[in-house]
């Protein structure tokens, strides 16, 4: 799923690519907002059926906004 959703490039910063960090990393000698204290990832595997995992996938905002024929299942 991470390849399927990877190779639909737009011009939008997504959150994957981190890149809300930059605005925290590029502040004056007087920063206002900090970095998190600390990060965390928690792995864990749900089961779902294929209409559940199509539901949540088209949730992606860079899913949401394909026209119908993007939306076309690829396969690699």
């Amino acid at each position: 799923m991470k390849n399927i959703t990877h190779s639909f490039v737009d011009e939008h910063a997504r959150f994957r690519q981190e890149k809300w960090r930059q605005p925290f990393e590029n502040q004056a000698s007087s920063p206002i907002f900090s970095m998190p204290l600390g990060e965390q990832t928690f792995e864990f595997t749900k089961w779902l059926t294929p209409q559940q995992i199509w539901d949540r996938y088209a949730t992606l905002s860079q899913v949401l906004v394909l026209d119908e024929a993007e939306k076309q299942v690829r396969t690699y």
